[in-house]
């Protein structure tokens, strides 16, 4: 096919998609709408792999594992935003990205493949060994014995013993606001009641009651990662890392970049095979896409609407396609329920929900028409309370999800109708509350839609950090005034989200000045002590029903598409093995680990 032909066709498209974040409210709706007409094809498909065309364009590059051909040695370069602290336990939220590449946890989720995709099997880390008793109320874990942490001061390359394992824990639970989650102590609907060691190898935990997915928790970054007990007193785990993982911090500049290195003393001998690491604050876009241009980074998050150009532009990156959909919402719009918002009305977030062309706003931001026109399939579907890439998604346009589904469909008419049943006056002017770095087009445009039939009218209030927002807004349990959105990491479990968002317990509990729905407690309280994963999955798929019809939140962004990235042809491995956690959180997965460089392709 003529690349001249693939130009005109997606560079019409890419210059109407980013003209889009030059506009705002209603005027953003509207050129939103007018990308989708016109020349775009129907909407097809929404998801599946069945009669999918294979690539026609020649664009892609089909990942393989080249792992018998990876070499020891060199540095990949990588831009990275989020690093405050090595304390996972040192902000509001209770989380560090970065700690997650330093420290072990207990066991880690199995990589899969783009052959295979991974499962959510899990395999031992800093253990060698778990096990869960028939009851459901004991798992026991035993340590490797010859896991070294950091070779220098005050660690010395000491071996990692069930000490550590205790000390972690009781250390997470006296200061990390995430500790709700999983201990009994700070949360009846939590089912850890203790760890004990019986010997230098041997941690046990005890469980208030059986949990379907205590080891899936417990590998994930966001809980108790593994910390040795000379962090008491010894070193101060803000600014000092002394890990066991794959990674060890050679120098910590930040907020400029931080060098890490291969840990000699990991379990994978073999691995990392890449000597240096090298995480660079870039927060410009426009740096970012400049340092991949010219090498200076192997991998970038390029924008979607600004793949092809790049691509044109640099036609050596390798432009690889994400293998699945997401098991996340990605967000939620939330809101202020203090008394008098006109959101402690259920009509007024229904009708707010309707107001969302989801179709309109999924093909403008995937440029699923131009791509597929190009020879380069896509995937498309909608996102839910429940991400589409869970077996148990309900897609809110099929029967299955209820009566709720109409909340989801696009119906202007409707929505007025709700809003005058309400009683409010119209237009309902408002508050919206974000952070700027997370206004990009997509966010920008979703806004614009909600906007767009004049019903709603919101004041754009945005905070320079997530940290702000977070203290301000989204953990006052519902006591501010507007509407805010916030973007979430996909989870190993669906119970994190679950808990999480309807759980009054929980750090995020938007609704907390609404007041707590006992039957959205009573479906999390559920769904954790159902060892059945069939039925489980059952509970799952009426909570999704009853959320539809409540729409405390408005699942956001829209939709999800199995999206493409750019990387440095050089490096080895590239996009081949695939994660269980995706985004950031896939920092503690290894990934990393079987990056190369493959000098020959420099």
């Amino acid at each position: 096919m003529d690349s001249n032909y693939w130009a005109q066709v997606m560079n019409a498209r890419v210059r109407r998609r980013r003209g889009m974040a030059l506009v705002t409210g209603t005027s953003m709706a509207a050129a939103l709408l007018a990308a989708c007409g016109g020349d775009d094809e129907d909407n097809g498909s929404q998801g599946g792999t069945a009669g999918r065309p294979q690539d026609r364009s020649g664009l892609l590059t089909q990942p393989t594992d080249t792992s018998a051909s990876a070499k020891r040695g060199g540095t990949h370069r990588t831009v990275w935003t989020t690093h405050v602290s090595w304390d996972q336990s040192f902000n509001t939220f209770g989380l560090h990205f970065t700690a997650g590449y330093v420290y072990s946890r207990l066991m880690k989720y199995k990589l899969g493949t783009v052959d295979k995709l991974p499962d959510g099997t899990l395999e031992p880390d800093f253990v060698e060994s778990f096990e869960l008793s028939n009851d459901g109320l004991t798992a026991t874990f035993k340590t490797r014995g010859d896991l070294k942490f950091d070779d220098r001061p005050p660690t010395n390359g000491r071996v990692g013993d069930s000490g550590d394992i205790k000390f972690s824990w009781d250390r997470w639970v006296a200061q990390n606001p995430r500790a709700p989650e999983l201990s009994n102590t700070k949360s009846a609907d939590a089912p850890i009641l203790s760890v004990t060691t019986p010997d230098a190898r041997t941690a046990v935990m005890k469980l208030a009651f059986p949990y379907a997915p205590l080891f899936s928790m417990l590998a994930f970054t966001f809980h108790p990662l593994i910390y040795p007990r000379e962090t008491e007193g010894g070193f101060d785990p803000r600014n000092v890392a002394r890990g066991s993982g794959a990674w060890l911090v050679e120098e910590d500049r930040w907020p400029s970049s931080i060098s890490l290195k291969r840990n000699p003393n990991w379990y994978e001998k073999e691995r990392p095979y890449y000597d240096t690491w090298e995480l660079i604050n870039l927060v410009d876009y426009s740096q970012g896409l400049a340092q991949l241009k010219t090498g200076g980074v192997e991998t970038f998050a390029v924008r979607q609407e600004d793949i092809y150009a790049m691509k044109t532009e640099s036609p050596r990156l390798a432009m690889t396609q994400r293998a699945q959909f997401t098991r996340n919402t990605g967000g939620w719009t939330y809101f202020g329920m203090r008394p008098g918002s006109p959101f402690r009305d259920d009509r007024v977030r229904k009708a707010l929900s309707m107001l969302i062309d989801r179709d309109s706003w999924l093909d403008t931001f995937s440029g699923r028409a131009d791509w597929e026109r190009i020879g380069v399939p896509v995937e498309t579907a909608w996102t839910s309370f429940v991400g589409p890439g869970w077996s148990f998604f309900l897609d809110p346009r099929e029967s299955d999800i209820g009566a709720g589904g109409k909340n989801f469909l696009y119906n202007p008419a409707e929505a007025k109708k709700l809003l005058a049943a309400s009683g409010v006056k119209t237009p309902i002017e408002t508050k919206y509350w974000s952070v700027a770095n997370a206004e990009t087009p997509q966010r920008t445009a979703l806004l614009g839609l909600m906007q767009a039939s004049g019903d709603f009218k919101f004041e754009v209030n945005l905070l320079p950090t997530a940290q702000q927002l977070d203290d301000q807004v989204a953990v006052t349990h519902g006591n501010f005034d507007g509407m805010g959105m916030k973007n979430y990491a996909e989870p190993p479990d669906y119970d994190f989200t679950h808990y999480l968002v309807f759980h009054p317990k929980s750090t995020d509990f938007f609704m907390g000045a609404l007041g707590e729905d006992a039957k959205m407690t009573d479906f999390v309280a559920r769904q954790r002590r159902e060892l059945d994963p069939k039925k489980r999955a059952e509970i799952f798929k009426d909570y999704q029903r009853y959320a539809a019809e409540t729409m405390y939140y408005i699942p956001q962004p829209p939709g999800d598409w199995k999206s493409f990235s750019l990387a440095q042809p050089w490096v080895g491995n590239n996009g081949y093995f695939q994660p269980w956690v995706a985004g950031p959180f896939a920092a503690g997965q290894e990934i990393n680990t079987y990056l190369w460089d493959d000098v020959s392709k420099r």
